[in-house]
């Protein structure tokens, strides 16, 4: 954010337009005046699509008009104040000469709302991933009924079919989080890195997990296979050794 007169903080698209970045002088023309400013920052604002600059008014007085005084005012409200009344008194106190309005500039309700939405998609798409998990070990294991049949036959123990079937289904565990973290890393940097670029706002908007988060992932998913593949396993560890040698 700019801090003392002549800095600005610019919309990216504009920065890319002009080919200047963080530090760079920029000189605008402000009611026919030059405007002399140094770039102190990016500013994330969807207006004009990115080609705004921000600066202070004492900027402005210093450099194009020294009377200048503000034509509006911001007010943010106390938590639990009456929007309606603080409203009210402002008119009044004004004898009506003020216009007052409110306006919305919670954009942390935007981000909560777009992160609910995500997170939401992501629960989605375990839930997919765990069916179709299940899905792929019932196959797996239906294709081994002679095979499991053979070995209960010589003396594998219930327990360890399944320790088995639940081994493999670990490892397809585990190779998939090691191999879709990256993969998905990347893929959600190029998202957000494209979708920045086509608002007017510049890469690494996107914050990407941290590592622990990511850590902490790991055994999530490792159980979450298990217990998708507790069924057919249980199934697998009860299976007749008579049947499992006709099966065909």
């Amino acid at each position: 954010m700019f801090a003392g007169a002549g800095e600005a903080i610019v919309g990216q698209a504009l920065m890319d337009a002009l080919g200047v970045r963080v530090g760079d002088p920029l000189r605008l023309l402000v009611d026919g005046k030059p405007l002399d400013l140094t770039i102190v920052g990016r500013i994330v604002n969807l207006d004009q699509d990115g080609k705004v600059v921000l600066f202070g008014l004492d900027t402005y007085r210093a450099q194009v008009d020294p009377a200048a005084e503000p034509s509006e005012f911001l007010v943010r409200t106390a938590t639990g104040t009456s929007l309606l009344g603080v409203m009210n008194r402002l008119r009044n106190a004004s004898g009506g000469r003020m216009d007052v309005w409110s306006e919305d500039l919670g954009a942390e309700d935007d981000v909560a709302k777009i992160r609910a939405i995500l997170v939401v998609l992501n629960l989605v798409l375990v839930a997919i991933a765990v069916v179709n998990l299940l899905s792929t070990t019932m196959l797996g294991v239906r294709e081994r009924f002679r095979d499991l049949g053979v070995l209960k036959a010589v003396g594998l123990t219930p327990v360890q079919v399944i320790g088995g079937v639940l081994a493999g289904v670990g490892a397809v565990a585990v190779v998939a989080v090691v191999a879709g973290i990256p993969l998905g890393l990347a893929a959600t940097r190029g998202l957000y890195d494209e979708l920045g670029r086509q608002t007017g706002n510049g890469v690494g908007i996107g914050v990407m997990p941290g590592w622990l988060d990511l850590v902490v992932l790991l055994p999530v998913v490792v159980v979450l296979a298990l217990l998708g593949g507790l069924g057919p396993a249980r199934r697998a560890a009860g299976l007749r050794v008579a049947a499992a040698l006709r099966y065909e």
